[in-house]
């Protein structure tokens, strides 16, 4: 997959020096801080703020940009249905008869390093697939790899592998 490069359009309020410095940040991919450097130069005010206050902010806009992206990426790549799932109070409610233990444990996500796989079950409605959800955007949000996919598919899916002969290449797709 090919990087697309932001551009740099040359502002008329910055120096030749400053647009120049603009121009670099982007090419270097640093865009995040191209635009915390640009909102920086052309505030009135930032000048009355320390070096390390404004470069921390410069630096802290790349960062968070580059977290974003990564998790929207990681988001995608879950294939979740449900990607806005979250562990609200709903599951908390005695009507659901869920073991909220459990769920804050797999919530802390140790059980993805060790590496063991979740298998969720219960009754038709039960919430099943919400949970799972829930559980993996959990995870994302730890910045960890996850993928959500149904039991029926995964057998189908690991049968056409070992059926083509690349069930190796496809466990180790799975694995992460």
């Amino acid at each position: 997959m090919a990087y697309r490069q932001k551009e740099y359009n040359y502002n008329d309020k910055l120096t030749k020096d400053q647009n120049l410095l603009m121009d670099k940040l982007y090419k270097m991919r640093m865009s995040g801080m191209a635009e915390a450097f640009e909102n920086q130069l052309m505030n009135p005010n930032s000048g009355l703020e320390s070096f390390e206050t404004r470069f921390s902010e410069i630096i802290n806009h790349e960062w968070s940009g580059r977290e974003n992206k990564k998790f929207n990426r990681l988001l995608k790549q879950a294939t979740l249905k449900y990607p806005a799932a979250d562990l609200d109070s709903s599951l908390y409610d005695p009507e659901r008869q869920l073991n909220t233990h459990v769920i804050e444990l797999l919530a802390k996500g140790d059980w993805i390093d060790e590496p063991n796989n979740l298998l969720i079950t219960g009754g038709a409605g039960a919430g099943k697939t919400h949970v799972a959800c829930a559980l993996c955007v959990t995870a994302l949000h730890q910045m960890r790899t996850v993928k959500y996919i149904r039991a029926n598919y995964l057998l189908q899916e690991s049968a056409h592998a070992h059926s083509e002969d690349n069930y190796y290449e496809y466990s180790n797709k799975m694995a992460g």
